[in-house]
C-alpha cells in the first residue's frame, strides 16, 4: 500500500502556542477486495516526540482536500463506537456475545435493541428531570438502583 499511496499524500503542521503537530494523510482508493469498492486512509501524526498512527477503511473516496475531514471523521467513529461498547460491554447493559446460535438476524436484533436502550438512557441521564436529581454525593448509579428497588 506504501507504493501505490506516493502520491496521494497530504502533509498538514498544527501550530497551537508552543505546540506543533504534523500530520500525514495517506490515502488509497477504488481497493477490489473481493467485488467490493474500497478505500483506504492514513494519518500518521507526530507531537511532542509521540507518533499516533491510525488507518480507516471506508466507502469514501479521498483526495486531497478531503482527507482531513475523513480522518478526523473516522477518528470519532472509533471512539464513539470503543466507549459506547465498553459501556454496554462492562458496565450493567451485559453486551455478550452469541446470543442466538441459530439465527445472525435474532444477534443483530438484540444488539440493535441494546444500542436503542443505551441511547435512551444517555438521553435520560442528560435530561432536565434526571440532572437536578444529582446531589451532593448522589451519583447515576445510586439513583439507578433506587429505581430498579
Amino acid at each position: 500500500m506504501k507504493e501505490l499511496s506516493e502520491e496521494n499524500r497530504r502533509e498538514i503542521t498544527i501550530c497551537k502556542g508552543e505546540k506543533k503537530t504534523v500530520r500525514i494523510h495517506t490515502y488509497v482508493n477504488d481497493i477490489d477486495y473481493k467485488g467490493f469498492m474500497l478505500n483506504r486512509s492514513e494519518c500518521v501524526g507526530e507531537s511532542d516526540g509521540k507518533t499516533a498512527r491510525f488507518v480507516f477503511i471506508s466507502s469514501l473516496g479521498a483526495d486531497y482536500f478531503r482527507i482531513p475531514e475523513i480522518t478526523v471523521a473516522g477518528r470519532m467513529r472509533r471512539k464513539t463506537e470503543n466507549e459506547g461498547f465498553d459501556i454496554q460491554k462492562n458496565h450493567g447493559y451485559g453486551l455478550g456475545h452469541k446470543y442466538s446460535r441459530i439465527s445472525i438476524t435474532a444477534t443483530k436484533n438484540y444488539c440493535q435493541c441494546m444500542q436503542i436502550a443505551h441511547m435512551i438512557n444517555q438521553l435520560f441521564e442528560l435530561s432536565s428531570l434526571f440532572v437536578p436529581l444529582l446531589k451532593g454525593k448522589l451519583t447515576v448509579k445510586h439513583l439507578w438502583e433506587w429505581v430498579v428497588i
